[in-house]
């Protein structure tokens, strides 16, 4: 009876620093912004699809799915607005 061991790869560095490089799946479709800017809940984003007037902040793909804005009707959510 064989035994199966159980075997390590260790990523190079130059692998690590391709699947850093690698682009987010969130972000096709979308350019890079100038300036960063600051998403409701705290964070920084490159990458923002809308402003809510309520809360200050952008939102981005995924805040946006999270909160439901857009499926509530918010009036305060501006979408499409230029942000460079």
């Amino acid at each position: 009876m064989l035994k199966h061991q159980n075997l390590v790869v260790k990523m190079t560095l130059k692998n690590k620093r391709r699947k850093r490089k690698k682009h987010h799946p969130n972000h096709e479709g979308l350019k890079r912004c100038k300036y960063d800017y600051e998403c409701i809940d705290g964070n920084m984003t490159f990458y923002p699809v809308a402003y809510c007037e309520y809360h200050k902040g952008v939102l981005t793909r995924g805040l946006m799915k999270t909160h439901r804005c857009k499926d509530r009707e918010c009036h305060r959510l501006k979408e499409g607005m230029d942000f460079e």
